[in-house]
């Protein structure tokens, strides 16, 4: 079973060629005074100290497009969105952290890059600090949808071991059913 999030409201028709059982039409939030309102998964997009409040207090479940919080890099380290206190507080409260497919998917070549970078640092501390990882294709339209196994791959190639790519995958299935 794999379950999929998206920012389209319509069924595809693409969903039964790519093995894809359910597909959750969701927002993302980018605005603390919008959480009140939102149906599960409460996903959210903000600045570093939104995220990092909102993190202690349990408020979230997902955190997502981390990578784009910075828009420069600095001269000798990459500004990833996020820090060691950040990861140790997501992994205590049991936050999940996305990665946007979508993201690599509608971005030019030389933002593609930095992203995709910037990503493979993330998987890095993720993994140091034991914070659970989603990858997802948070498609806008059933054209920008992608199987599990192309996520998987995603997931290797941003630095993932293959065990993790798995449960990424499937990880949101398990916050589901818990939350149901």
């Amino acid at each position: 079973m794999f379950t999929d999030l998206v920012l389209f409201n319509y069924e595809s028709r693409f969903v039964d060629d790519l093995k894809i059982d359910r597909l959750l039409s969701t927002k993302i939030i980018d605005k603390q005074s919008d959480i009140k309102n939102a149906k599960f998964p409460i996903i959210f997009k903000g600045e570093i100290q939104t995220i990092r409040k909102l993190i202690e207090t349990k408020k979230i479940d997902i955190v997502t497009n981390l990578e784009e919080i910075y828009p420069n890099d600095n001269l000798n380290f990459r500004s990833s969105g996020i820090d060691q206190v950040v990861c140790k507080l997501a992994s205590k409260n049991n936050i999940a952290v996305a990665f946007n497919f979508s993201l690599i998917l509608n971005n030019d070549s030389f933002n593609r890059a930095k992203f995709l970078g910037r990503m493979m640092q993330n998987v890095r501390l993720f993994r140091k600090y034991k914070v659970k990882m989603i990858i997802a294709s948070f498609a806008s339209n059933e054209f920008e949808l992608r199987s599990k196994d192309a996520l998987r791959s995603f997931g290797i190639c941003i630095g993932m071991n293959p065990k993790e790519a798995k449960d990424a995958t499937e990880y949101l299935n398990k916050l589901v059913s818990r939350r149901s």
